[in-house]
C-alpha cells in the first residue's frame, strides 16, 4: 500500500510541474506560441511522458480546475452551519487563495487563462462543475421559498466574484493582494443580501 501511495504521490508531482511549467512559458511567450515538446524539454519529459499526464497542452494549462472546486466544496461545508451564507461562500472561495503555496503562478494561470480564447471555452465548462459541488451545500443552509434556485443565483454570485477578482487581479492591479481584492468583490454582494 505505501508503494502505490508514493507512487501516486510521484505522479501528482511530476503532474503539478508540468502544468506549472506551461503556466510559466505560456505567460511569458503566450500560450498559442508554446508547444508541448517545448514545455516536456522545460520539465525534462519526453513528449510522450507529457501526454501520460496530460490529454493536451490545454488541459496542462488548466491544471486540476474540478479538484480546485471540490477544495472549496470541502472548505464550504467545513463552515459553522449557523454562519451567514455570504460569509461561508466569502471563506471558501478564500481558501484557494489562502492554501495556494504560489499566489504568482496562481495569477499567471489566471492571466494565461484570461488570455487565451482557446481555454476560457474549455475552463468555463469545467468550472461549471463547482455550481454541482456548492449548490446542495447552499440550498441546505438556507431558508424559505424556492430555495433550489436562489441557492444557484447565490452559488454563481459567488463564482461571478471569484471571476471578477481574477481578472481585476490580472488586467488592472497586479501587485495587489489577490485576497484583499477577493473580499471587495463579495462585500459589493454582501452588503445587497
Amino acid at each position: 500500500m505505501a508503494r502505490g501511495s508514493l507512487r501516486d504521490e510521484l505522479k501528482g508531482l511530476v503532474r503539478d510541474r508540468v502544468s506549472r511549467v506551461t503556466v510559466e512559458l505560456s505567460y511569458e511567450l503566450g500560450f498559442d506560441n508554446v508547444t508541448v515538446a517545448q514545455i516536456a524539454a522545460a520539465a525534462s519529459i519526453s513528449p510522450r511522458t507529457f501526454n501520460r499526464y496530460y490529454p493536451s497542452k490545454e488541459d496542462a494549462a488548466l491544471g486540476d480546475i474540478l479538484a480546485v472546486g471540490a477544495g472549496v466544496r470541502d472548505a464550504l461545508a467545513a463552515r459553522p452551519e449557523d454562519e451567514p451564507i455570504w460569509a461561508s461562500l466569502h471563506a471558501a472561495f478564500h481558501s484557494i487563495l489562502a492554501d495556494s503555496a504560489d499566489q504568482e503562478l496562481g495569477r499567471k494561470r489566471a492571466a494565461v487563462l484570461i488570455g487565451t480564447p482557446s481555454l476560457r471555452g474549455r475552463h468555463l465548462q469545467r468550472r461549471l462543475a463547482w455550481v454541482d459541488y456548492l449548490e446542495p451545500i447552499v440550498a441546505e443552509r438556507i431558508t424559505g421559498p424556492d430555495r433550489e434556485i436562489r441557492a444557484k443565483a447565490i452559488v454563481n454570485a459567488a463564482i461571478m466574484c471569484w471571476d471578477v477578482t481574477m481578472v481585476v487581479w490580472v488586467r488592472e492591479e497586479p501587485s495587489a493582494s489577490g485576497e484583499a481584492l477577493l473580499r471587495s468583490a463579495f462585500s459589493a454582494l454582501s452588503a445587497h443580501g
